[in-house]
C-alpha cells in the first residue's frame, strides 16, 4: 500500500532492537565529490558551488534543460529534499510537453529554489510562491513547507509558464499541479472566485484543492483538447458553482474505466553495471469503455514517449505524474510507450518513506512501473506482464512461460495498489500453495520463513476467512534492503524472522487489507489498524506474555509518538496527516487502531466480530471497503447497537478505555 509497508517494517524493527533511519547524504561543496547511493542527487550531476549570481554556499544540479540552484537547507529538510528530487526527475519532460503545446522550442533555463516565501521576496521583490523571468529564462520558486506535500504542486505552474512564455491562468496551472500530485480538497470554492483570485500569492488549501477539482471537472466533461484550448487562450470557459456542485454530487464524478485486460511489457537493462537501472516498456489496455478522455497517472521516474488510442498516435500533455491525451475519442484500446532511469535518483522520498524501486547487485525490485488510467476506479479483469531480461522474475499471478506472469483475478487498481516485479537470480522452496523465492540466505533459513508464513496464513484464514489468491509468493533478496510489496499475492521481506516476527506478521496481514479490500478517506486508518490487530491476535496464540509485550509496545509507542496525546488526531483524520507526521499516523492508525478493533471485538463478542470480518472481506473482495457496512454487519451478528460506539472511537482522541 502507499508507502505503508516499508515504514511499518522499520517501525517494527524497534521491537527487537534499537534502530535508526539514516537521512540521505548531503552533497559537499567539492566539484568532484560524489553522493552516496542513498542520496537523492544524480551521480551524473554532482552538487557544486554556484556562480557569483547566487550565494557561494548554494548547491547546484544540472538536467537536460535546467541549472537548478538551492541552499543547503533544501537538503536538510526532508520535504524540500523530496521536492528537489521530483524536480530533477520530472522537470525536463514536463517542460518539453508544455513547450509542444505552445509551439515553442524549449531553451536552457535556470531554477532557483527557496526555503521560504520571504527569502524569495528578498531576491525578486515579488510577493508570490513562484516568479518567472521570461527575458533571462529564470524560474524562482518558494517551496511549500507543508510536510504532507511530499509531492510538489508548486513546481508545475512556473515550468508551464516558462514554456508558454507568458503568465497563465492561476486556476489552470495550480489545478494541474494539485491534480498531478493527487492532493484532495475537503471543500470547494466558487469557480468565479478561482477565475479571479491570485493563487500564487500563497498556499491556501481550499483554493488550491478547489482548483484541482475544477480542472478535473473540465477534463471529465470537456476533455484534454478543451484544457489545451484554455491554456493557450483559445477559449474562455465559464463554469458556474451550481454546475460544479452537480458534478460533485452526481455519479459523473465516479466514472469507471473498464478494460478487459492490461498487458505490460518491461525491458530492464540491468546488466552490465553501467546500464543498470535503465528501463523501457509498453502498457496496453484493451476493451476500454471510457468517457471522452483518459487521464493516466504515472511514476515521476518514467517519461512517456508515445500514446496510441485505437492504434493512432495522439498528442498528449505530460506533467510530472500525469499524462493527458488531448484527442477527444472513445477508445477501445490505449497503448503507452515509456522509458525510465531508476538510477538517476536512487530514492525519491528520503527518511523512511516507501522504497518504490531499487537496483541492488544482481537483483531489482520494481514498483509503479504500470501506468493506470486514472479515474475513481480502473477495473482490470486480467493483467499480463512480460519482463525481458536474462534473469528470473517474480510477479503477481501465475507464470505461464519464462518471465511471463498472468493474473486472472479482477484487480481494483487504485492509488493503493501497484504491480511489484522482482528481477534477479532466485532459488525457491515450495510448500502447498506457498512458494518462497530467495537469494543470499541458506535453504534452512528459507524453509524457516516458509513454515512461519504458512502458520501465519493458517491463523488468518481460520479467523478472517480465505483469501482470494490461489497461490502465494514470498520474495527474499538479501541485497534489497528492508521492504515489503504485500500487494496482490506477493510479499517481499528482508529481516531476521526470529527477531522481527510481528513486523513480518503485519506484512502477511496486508494480504487481507489492502490486498483484498482497500480503504480510503475517513476509513483509511483501517489499512494500518487491521494488520496491527492481526499481529496482536497472532501473538496471543503464541503466548500470553508475547501478547502483553506487543500490546504494551503499541501503547508506549503511541504515547511517545503523539507526545502523550498532545498532537493526536482522531482515526478518521489519519490519512490527512500521514505525509506530515508518519510516526503519529502509525501511532494513531496502527497502534490505537488495533486497540479500537480489540475494543469492538470485546464489545460484540469474538465470534460475532470474526464472522462479521469474514463476511465483509468476502463481500468486498478486490473492492474499496466502507466501514459503515462493516458496522452494520457487526450489529447484525452481535445483536448490539455498535454505530454510536464506533463513531465515538473513531472521531475522538485518546486510547479506548
Amino acid at each position: 500500500m502507499r508507502r505503508l509497508s516499508l515504514v511499518m517494517l522499520l517501525i517494527f524493527l524497534l521491537i527487537g532492537s534499537l534502530g535508526c533511519i539514516t537521512s540521505p547524504s548531503a552533497p559537499t561543496n567539492s566539484p568532484t565529490s560524489s553522493t552516496s547511493s542513498a542520496s537523492a542527487i544524480s551521480s551524473a550531476s554532482q552538487s557544486t558551488p554556484v556562480n557569483s549570481s547566487v550565494p557561494s554556499s548554494w548547491l547546484h544540479n544540472s538536467t537536460k534543460y535546467f541549472e537548478v540552484y538551492y541552499p543547503r537547507e533544501v537538503l536538510e529538510n526532508p520535504v524540500f529534499h523530496t521536492k528537489l528530487n521530483i524536480l530533477l526527475l520530472g522537470a525536463d519532460y514536463t517542460y518539453e510537453s508544455f513547450s509542444k503545446l505552445f509551439h515553442r522550442e524549449p531553451e536552457r533555463a535556470k531554477i532557483f529554489l527557496y526555503a521560504s516565501k520571504d527569502s524569495l521576496k528578498n531576491r525578486t521583490g515579488d510577493n508570490s510562491i513562484w516568479f518567472v523571468n521570461y527575458t533571462s529564462n529564470e524560474i524562482y520558486v518558494s517551496l511549500i513547507n507543508i510536510t504532507r506535500f511530499y509531492y510538489a504542486p508548486e513546481l508545475l505552474p512556473p515550468i508551464a509558464e516558462l514554456a508558454a512564455g507568458k503568465r497563465l491562468p492561476d486556476y489552470l496551472t495550480v489545478g494541474l499541479g494539485t491534480l498531478a500530485f493527487d492532493i484532495p480538497a475537503n471543500t470547494t470554492v466558487n469557480p468565479e472566485t478561482l477565475y479571479q483570485v491570485n493563487l500564487r500569492n500563497g498556499y491556501n488549501e481550499s483554493l488550491w484543492g478547489s482548483a484541482g477539482i475544477l480542472v478535473e471537472y473540465i477534463l471529465q466533461k470537456y476533455g484534454g483538447n478543451e484544457l489545451a484550448n484554455l491554456l493557450t487562450g483559445q477559449r474562455v470557459l465559464d463554469i458556474s458553482q451550481s454546475e460544479l456542485e452537480d458534478y460533485l454530487n452526481s455519479t459523473f464524478s465516479k466514472v469507471t474505466v473498464r478494460a478487459s485486460q492490461m498487458n505490460l511489457e518491461i525491458t530492464p537493462r540491468m546488466f552490465p553495471e553501467e546500464k543498470k537501472g535503465l528501463l523501457n516498456g509498453t502498457v496496453l489496455y484493451s476493451g476500454i469503455n471510457a468517457s471522452s478522455f483518459l487521464l493516466f497517472r504515472k511514476n515521476v521516474r518514467l517519461d512517456v514517449n508515445e500514446i496510441k488510442l485505437d492504434g493512432n498516435s495522439t498528442p498528449f500533455l505530460q506533467a510530472f505524474t500525469l499524462t493527458i491525451p488531448l484527442t477527444e475519442v472513445r477508445p477501445d484500446s490505449a497503448e503507452l510507450r515509456y522509458t525510465g532511469d531508476y538510477m538517476k535518483v536512487r530514492k525519491v522520498i528520503p527518511m523512511g518513506e516507501y522504497l518504490q524501486s531499487g537496483f541492488f547487485g544482481d537483483s531489482a525490485f520494481l514498483r509503479d512501473l504500470e501506468l493506470f488510467p486514472f479515474m475513481t476506479h480502473s477495473l482490470i479483469n486480467r493483467t499480463i506482464l512480460t519482463v525481458h531480461t536474462h534473469a528470473e522474475t517474480v510477479a503477481p499471478g501465475r507464470e505461464v512461460s519464462p518471465n511471463k506472469w498472468v493474473s486472472d483475478y479482477p484487480l481494483d487498481l487504485n492509488e493503493y495498489l501497484g504491480i511489484p516485479v522482482f528481477i534477479g537470480h532466485f532459488e525457491n522452496v515450495s510448500a502447498g500453495n506457498l512458494t518462497f523465492y530467495y537469494s543470499g540466505i541458506s535453504k534452512e533459513t528459507a524453509e524457516e520463513y516458509t513454515n512461519i508464513t504458512q502458520e501465519i496464513l493458517q491463523f488468518g484464514i481460520e479467523r478472517f476467512g480465505r483469501l482470494p489468491y490461489k497461490e502465494f509468493k514470498v520474495v527474499y533478496a538479501a541485497d534489497m534492503w528492508y521492504m515489503s510489496a504485500s500487494l496482490f499475492d506477493i510479499l517481499a521481506y528482508n529481516a531476521d524472522i526470529r527477531r522481527f516476527l510481528y513486523g513480518y506478521t503485519y506484512e502477511v496481514a496486508h494480504w487481507w487489507v489492502p490486498g483484498t479490500v482497500v480503504f480510503t478517506g475517513k476509513d483509511w486508518w483501517f489499512n494500518m489498524a487491521f494488520p496491527a490487530y492481526f499481529s496482536l491476535k497472532y501473538a496471543k496464540t503464541r503466548s500470553e506474555n508475547e501478547y502483553t509485550a506487543l500490546r504494551n509496545y503499541y501503547i508506549s509507542t503511541y504515547r511517545k509518538w503523539t507526545s502523550y496525546g498532545k498532537k493526536e488526531v482522531p482515526l478518521v483524520d489519519v490519512e490527512n496527516v500521514y505525509g506530515s507526521d508518519v510516526y503519529m499516523a502509525y501511532a494513531v492508525g496502527a497502534y490505537k487502531g488495533a486497540l479500537v478493533l480489540e475494543k469492538l471485538e470485546n464489545y460484540t463478542g469474538r465470534e460475532a466480530f470474526y464472522t462479521a470480518l469474514q463476511e465483509f472481506f468476502k463481500e468486498n473482495t478486490f473492492k474499496e471497503g466502507y466501514l459503515e457496512d462493516f458496522v452494520k454487519l457487526l450489529e447484525q451478528k452481535s445483536g448490539k447497537e455498535v454505530a454510536p460506539l464506533f463513531q465515538n472511537l473513531t472521531t475522538s482522541t485518546g486510547l479506548p478505555g
